[in-house]
């Protein structure tokens, strides 16, 4: 009985490559595959993004609320007097908002805020009795308005598909 040679190098590296190449399946196979399964429905008109875009609105809880006392009743690191540190928590971020007398003797309030926690970009709405005002978020997450008249204030955040709402707060009238 006759033996087989033994192949060459050549011939068992072109073994390997055609081992490792994958041959097509015959077209009429390919064709009744995609035939078991139903057509794709089709796509929807695109719709305007205010309506296509679903919004997950999140309601912030109030942490904590100095409620403009006195700054020595708060310790040192609380701030002047007639400051307001309103402190908020949702989806894992807190929002701290710091309220003071405006300005350079301006009459109103100066609201300045910082949302802490993983990374937020968007946008903040503030309503109240005044005009509505919008402002980004900064790339500490930090934004600024005022000055602000007394009144009732609702202030909200929009990042994405994320609404967190502040519940309201009010601002006193000066003197109050």
């Amino acid at each position: 009985m006759s033996r087989k040679p033994e192949p060459t190098d050549e011939q068992i590296e072109q073994a390997l490559r055609a081992s490792r190449t994958l041959q097509d399946a015959p077209e009429g196979l390919i064709e009744r595959a995609i035939g078991l399964w139903p057509a794709a429905p089709e796509a929807p008109a695109a719709l305007p993004p205010s309506i296509g875009q679903a919004l997950r609105r999140v309601l912030a809880r109030l942490v904590s609320d100095s409620g403009f006392a006195p700054a020595p009743a708060l310790g040192l690191r609380s701030g002047a007097a007639g400051v307001r540190q309103l402190l908020f928590a949702a989806e894992g971020r807190d929002i701290d908002l710091h309220v003071a007398p405006a300005a350079d003797g301006a009459a109103g309030w100066q609201l300045s805020g910082q949302v802490l926690g993983p990374d937020l970009h968007g946008e903040v709405h503030l309503t109240g009795p005044g005009p509505e005002a919008r402002a980004a978020l900064d790339e500490l997450a930090e934004f600024r308005f005022g000055p602000l008249a007394p009144g009732r204030w609702q202030l909200s955040l929009l990042a994405g598909e994320l609404q967190i709402e502040l519940p309201a707060f009010e601002l006193p009238a000066a003197g109050a």
